[in-house]
């Protein structure tokens, strides 16, 4: 596996927009290895022409929809035969 040079590196830094310095970053487990990633994906010679496609809008409910006027039937209690009201 190719490892990034620290230019590589710094630059996936500036590019992530993290708020810490880059040696903060390089101290987490976790941040390095996306660093990592990321630098060795902008190294890409097509990293230029490729944009991700944008993230789908939240779901919505729909604004038409109105809570229940009355309660839902209770079928367990229908299907027991219980007729108490």
């Amino acid at each position: 596996m190719q490892k990034p040079t620290p230019e590589q590196l710094a630059q996936a830094h500036a590019e992530s927009g993290l708020r810490g310095t880059l040696t903060d970053a390089m101290r987490s487990p976790v941040l390095a290895r996306c660093l990592e990633i990321t630098a060795l994906a902008l190294a890409h010679p097509r990293a230029d022409r490729y944009r991700p496609p944008p993230a789908a809008p939240p779901r919505r409910l729909a604004a038409d929809r109105t809570p229940y006027t009355t309660l839902p039937r209770d079928y367990k209690r229908a299907s027991a035969a219980d007729t108490d009201e």
